[in-house]
């Protein structure tokens, strides 16, 4: 295992994402298809970096899920690098060194730079000020429904952002978030952002009584579903 020094804010950094996705390109392109998983890569880390844990960091998946990753200067990403293969260290330190390089030609070297700059910077605090006010009934939405300890019908829920139920459900089936009969798949019940409760049975021409679900949305469900289809719907 190797000394580490710490992790300075202002320096150029790799993802342990970003790792991988070099050393599966490097494998692909010498012909190997064996793919390696950031799971496993994460393993190796421990192994070759010692207080790795300096450097831990979280990212969240496709799935919103947080998930453990790491972030790493010149020096530790080239020693990962390394340790698969010489020629993949070269296209890391290549990589960082041109991440260096933008950093470093982004500082201001004169004072009239730094003058642009600072209205440049002032263009984007009006810019986020304006997309603040404009997202106002948005956060005002989260934070009403943040609160809430109950639940309510997805067919209300989808009135409250302002999409048809019809619509709505639709998506809720192509995102496999529910089934065909409008029931929710167990991972968002295991989640706590949607539940079922069973209502009044019905008879069919049989005189057969079958049970019937309800498919609500958790409080935490509606903070989930309204950023979700707020603009993808």
């Amino acid at each position: 295992m190797l000394n580490t020094p710490a992790l300075q804010s202002n320096s150029a950094t790799m993802s342990s994402l970003e790792l991988v996705e070099f050393i599966n390109a490097d494998r692909k392109e010498r012909g190997d298809n064996t793919e390696l998983a950031h799971s496993d890569f994460l393993k190796k880390v421990a192994a070759v970096i010692k207080d790795a844990r300096s450097f831990s960091s979280i990212y969240f998946d496709s799935m919103n899920r947080e998930k453990p990753c790491y972030k790493f200067p010149k020096r530790e990403a080239c020693l990962l690098a390394m340790s698969y293969s010489y020629e993949l260290q070269a296209k890391v330190f290549d990589r960082m060194t041109e991440m260096e390089a933008k950093q470093a030609h982004q500082i201001p070297q004169t004072f009239s730079a730094a003058l642009r700059l600072a209205g440049e910077l002032q263009e984007k605090v009006e810019s986020l000020q304006l997309e603040a006010k404009e997202n106002a009934p948005k956060v005002e939405f989260a934070m009403a429904v943040r609160n809430l300890d109950g639940s309510c019908e997805l067919g209300q829920f989808s009135a409250l952002i302002g999409i048809g139920r019809n619509t709505f459900f639709k998506q809720l089936r192509a995102d496999k978030i529910l089934m065909i009969s409008n029931r929710p798949y167990q991972e968002y019940k295991d989640r706590g952002l949607l539940i079922e409760i069973e209502s009044l049975p019905y008879t069919d021409l049989q005189g057969k009584s079958h049970p019937t679900f309800k498919t609500m949305v958790t409080g935490r469900g509606q903070i989930w579903l309204e950023k979700k289809y707020r603009i993808a719907v």
